[in-house]
């Protein structure tokens, strides 16, 4: 995807008042040149928010998130970079044009596609309330499936009359061109040439994306009709990627967020049935396996994830597999357990919605599950299903990014199998597949990754620090630093795109920290520049400095000492040990010297 030039988005920056956009979620309140108030990102009491208008960023000194006017609305409404920016950007009147020839047709396109789901959305509510005055199937069907007025307008529910050309018909006396309408999936050309509506006596679904724009649609027959397969739903489009969208995700993510939990369904009657019954942290994955792009919308409003697939084998087979994708998002992953046989719709009907909240209530983890109905049929299973069993679980487990949560979900499959941990941890690595190898290198500025940097980066943190809020010391650092030496790749990634800016007359780190689309990497950049420039920064860059690049002679001294304690060694072995030794001590006693010097300054 083409990116969006820098200067364009500096324009837009600067045109958002960071303190009106962040007080239409919070009540500000000013403290100096600063404004204060609670974090709209985790609970806290006492306030640690704090905007900056002069800078135009704001950073939470609780729960770490910080950014300007786009990283703002990326976690206050869940939006991806792009979707955030643009947003901000209709709101100041201003066109963003991403690099590319192009973009502006493609820009075009969009726009009327967007029409023709709005157009048709319409036309297909309007459908459905005649319908509801008639005496045609749909309102027994609703009835049935207790789809209330209410909710047919929180879903924005319509009806496809029984008609070949009901919605081209429409469209073409609001001018929207045949070719288009092809485009968009609503309406089908024949290979001849012919074209005909593609929903046709179903009740309809439209799909929103996390902003609430319809981006397509999907179709249910009414119960008695003969009209081919039960759902059919838009194909893949400019607007609609069935793989990276979830059905539901814009009227759930308030709840999700507040909740911090997701329940995953597989269909819409499902989904709407749980809403109904008062769930509304709820989403549907529309038939198909999580994808890593639908996990990564999960991401960015929950932390755990409860499955509620069918029973059945096809269920239980795309939650193995959507679970993969959903751990190594960093998720919390657990499985509710219906009664055999029952879907959620069912189970709410024949259950109630008392009893159901007590089966999501008593949810258990993934793993748990997994390992326990493999024992209720372990006597049937083959040699062939223990080995698929216990590679599910060690891919699996290999996904999960916590080192801690890893090695316990490890330990569990070992006691179900018998197999030792190492054994199972070597396994996990044959089957997950290191992000190296699909051709991806440190992490990129688009991905949105959460980060730990650990102690034994603390000094390659330090520096960073110091390079991000103090511009005195960058060319001292730019002098002596050698990147190699960071073995964080974020952090590696990060220093090393910071010192690109640095470098470039027309850019600054300022201006590139802002621009960042990796939320790891612009909450890194963008919590230093908060910080600010401190008295003594040049003395301790300096020191740091001098630790860096002398803690790595240091510990190759102390390796030498220790090899020449061993009786095995051979007179060659030593002699070259004793010329390396008496080489890193010059450079260790010239890194001293150098590091006594005065300052320039």
């Amino acid at each position: 995807m083409a990116r969006i030039p820098e200067h364009q988005i500096q324009q837009l920056l600067a045109s958002v008042d960071i303190v009106d956009l962040v007080s239409g979620y919070l009540t500000l309140k000013r403290a100096g040149t600063h404004f204060k108030g609670l974090c709209p990102f985790h609970q806290e009491k006492t306030p640690s928010f704090t905007v900056n208008p002069a800078m135009g960023i704001f950073k939470c000194f609780g729960c770490g998130k910080g950014g300007n006017a786009i990283g703002f609305l990326m976690e206050a409404e869940g939006l991806s970079w792009r979707e955030a920016a643009q947003r901000l950007a209709d709101g100041c009147g201003i066109q963003l044009d991403p690099a590319g020839d192009n973009s502006g047709e493609q820009r075009s396109i969009e726009e009327v596609l967007y029409r023709i789901n709005e157009v048709a959305r319409d036309w297909f509510r309007q459908n459905l309330k005649a319908a509801l005055r008639g005496t045609g199937p749909v309102p027994g069907y609703l009835e049935r499936r207790s789809l209330d007025h209410d909710t047919c307008e929180q879903f924005l529910l319509g009806y496809a009359p029984d008609s070949w050309s009901g919605l081209m018909d429409h469209a073409a006396g609001l001018g929207l061109p045949r070719e288009h309408l092809v485009r968009s999936g609503l309406v089908v050309q024949r290979d001849d040439g012919r074209c005909y509506d593609r929903y046709r006596g179903r009740l309809i679904f439209p799909i929103r994306n996390v902003s609430g724009a319809v981006i397509g649609f999907g179709g249910r027959v009414l119960e008695g009709e003969e009209q081919g397969a039960k759902y059919i739903n838009s194909p893949e489009t400019e607007l609609y990627h069935k793989g990276r969208e979830l059905y539901g995700i814009f009227e759930a993510r308030n709840e999700i967020r507040r909740t911090r939990s997701a329940i995953l369904v597989e269909g819409y009657m499902d989904l709407i049935s749980l809403w109904t019954a008062g769930v509304r942290n709820v989403v549907a994955s529309l038939g198909t396996a999580l994808t890593s792009s639908q996990a990564m919308l999960l991401r960015r409003f929950a932390e755990r994830v409860i499955f509620l697939y069918d029973g059945d084998k096809a269920g239980q087979t795309a939650m193995a597999r959507g679970a993969a994708n959903l751990l190594e998002a960093g998720l919390e992953l657990k499985v509710c357990r219906l009664p055999d046989g029952l879907d959620p719709d069912d189970t709410l009907r024949e259950h109630g919605r008392e009893r159901f909240l007590e089966y999501l209530e008593d949810s258990e983890d993934y793993f748990r599950y997994r390992i326990t109905e493999y024992r209720r049929t372990e006597n049937e299973a083959s040699p062939q299903a223990y080995r698929e069993f216990v590679q599910g679980l060690a891919e699996g487990a290999g996904r999960i990014q916590d080192t801690i949560l890893r090695h316990e979900q490890f330990q569990r499959i070992h006691r179900a199998s018998g197999i030792p941990v190492e054994e199972i941890s070597r396994l996990a690595r044959t089957l997950v597949k290191p992000a190296s190898s699909s051709g991806e290198g440190a992490p990129g500025i688009h991905e949105q990754e959460q980060v730990w940097i650990g102690p034994e980066h603390k000094r390659a943190r330090e520096l960073y620090s110091l390079f991000m809020r103090n511009p005195d010391v960058r060319d001292a650092i730019l002098e002596e630093l050698d990147l190699g030496q960071i073995r964080h790749p974020l952090l590696k990634s990060a220093f090393s795109l910071a010192i690109e800016a640095h470098q470039d007359p027309g850019h600054s780190v300022e201006s590139w920290a802002h621009s960042l689309e990796n939320r790891a990497m612009r909450e890194l950049a963008i919590g230093e520049l908060v910080a600010g420039a401190r008295e003594g920064d040049l003395q301790l860059t300096r020191d740091l400095l001098f630790k860096f690049q002398a803690e790595p002679l240091q510990e190759r001294l102390q390796q030498i000492n220790t090899q020449f304690r061993s009786e095995a060694l051979s007179p060659e072995v030593r002699s070259e040990l004793e010329q390396e030794f008496m080489v890193l001590q010059r450079q260790l006693a010239l890194l001293r010297k150098t590091q006594r010097k005065p300052s320039a300054s």
